[in-house]
């Protein structure tokens, strides 16, 4: 299957559309990310987002 749609490593996929008439499970064929990709989050996305610095303070102890 050919994506038309680009799809980075921290991107998540739906497992399930909620509509007023139904739940729609997507059956998804990608692989969630495992966790936060630190290379791709800069400082001042730490700075702006607090929680983070907290996180990746957290993981560096």
């Amino acid at each position: 299957m050919e994506d038309d749609i680009p799809k980075d490593d921290y991107d998540l996929t739906l497992d399930w559309i909620a509509t007023e008439a139904e739940l729609i499970e997507t059956s998804s064929p990608y692989k969630k990310p495992t966790g936060i990709i630190w290379e791709e989050v800069s400082d001042k996305e730490k700075e702006d987002m607090p929680v983070l610095q907290e996180i990746w303070e957290l993981t560096r102890r």
